[in-house]
């Protein structure tokens, strides 16, 4: 590998790819070819060395979450002229992410377009993530722009469903023309033969921003739901406008405190589904919330769920319980107001 292909490798971890459940496919011409097994270090290495060209798909099959999504923006063909109309429209994409508190990266493809990329510091439901890029490219000027996750859902073999469909992995050897994909900063460089000449992409991915679930709250809540027909009806952004309205305490501490460090995250995540169910909250919205209180809950508490998905995962766990029996848990604050750090 390069030097840093190792960095490279854990920045793509971090931002983008599943511990558990990875799946992808393989380049071969205009073609991804399906993979059977989940992505491994060396399936990795050998993309990153170009050996092989992959395909990620972006969705975890058991949680449907996703860590990124992508617009897909094509420029007729890989002229110099053309490539930077393509840029100029990626930017256009990026300041109305901006002008949202949204942020965002640009991605060369390596061949005749851009890829501009939401990053997320907690794994968010598909559905949100693609209605909120559709959302965005409608907001942008650039309605019909191809979004990833392509679709909502994937079986859990990696094989089936709308979600299914790979998107090229950063930082690989596109097989078509032989150019590299990468990230590029706010300024870029063209080379003589007319393409973008890539930074380091261990510096560029290191400085790249993950949206905090307060931030991808803030831009659904500003965005009106999509009109370019990229998704159904029943798929519409959610109205997170009631989050944070007149919530109780004991929510609005979670929020902005997370667990605290005298309870268990079970008890907490059971708080929240309690709430979520009562307020009448989608899905979406539930997970939202969840994730904010997972990024705020310290390093320090005492859970075995250490990554923000696992606790999403409880969550989920947690939600459906009350979803099923309602009337067996009314939301009270309860667990969370026996903590010593709400006195």
């Amino acid at each position: 590998m390069e030097p840093n292909a190792n960095e490279v490798a854990q920045h793509l971890k971090r931002l983008i790819l599943h511990e558990v459940g990875q799946y992808y496919a393989e380049q071969r011409g205009d073609q991804y070819l399906p993979a059977s097994e989940t992505l491994t270090d060396k399936d990795l290495e050998d993309h990153l060395d170009g050996k092989r060209t992959l395909g990620i798909k972006l969705i975890q099959p058991k949680t449907l979450l996703v860590k990124a999504g992508a617009l897909d923006l094509d420029a007729p063909s890989a002229d110099r002229a053309d490539l930077e109309a393509a840029l100029g429209t990626a930017r256009q994409v990026q300041a109305a992410a901006a002008g949202l508190g949204l942020p965002t990266a640009i991605e060369f493809s390596g061949r005749r377009g851009w890829h501009v990329w939401v990053f997320t510091q907690t794994p968010i439901p598909a559905a949100t993530m693609r209605g909120l890029l559709t959302a965005l490219a409608d907001r942008a000027g650039c309605p019909g722009t191809e979004v990833f996750p392509a679709g909502d859902r994937i079986s859990e073999d990696g094989k089936v469903g709308s979600g299914a469909k790979p998107f090229k992995l950063p930082c690989g050897l596109h097989k078509v023309s032989g150019y590299w994909a990468g990230f590029v900063g706010e300024g870029v460089v063209w080379g003589e033969d007319g393409l973008p000449v890539l930074p380091d992409q261990g510096s560029v991915l290191e400085a790249i921003e993950q949206a905090a679930p307060a931030q991808v709250l803030g831009a659904l809540s500003s965005l009106a739901p999509p009109t370019s027909g990229a998704i159904g009806p029943e798929e519409r952004l959610p109205d997170l406008s009631r989050l944070g309205e007149a919530e109780p305490a004991c929510i609005a501490w979670l929020r902005e405190h997370g667990a605290p460090l005298d309870q268990p995250y079970n008890s907490v995540n059971l708080t929240l589904a309690r709430y979520a169910v009562s307020r009448g909250l989608r899905e979406e919205e539930a997970l939202l919330l969840a994730g904010a209180v997972a990024q705020a809950t310290r390093p320090e508490h005492p859970t075995g769920k250490a990554e923000p998905q696992d606790k999403l995962r409880n969550f989920q766990s947690a939600l459906r319980s009350v979803q099923r029996e309602p009337a067996r848990y009314p939301f009270n604050c309860s667990y969370v107001r026996g903590s010593q750090e709400l006195k």
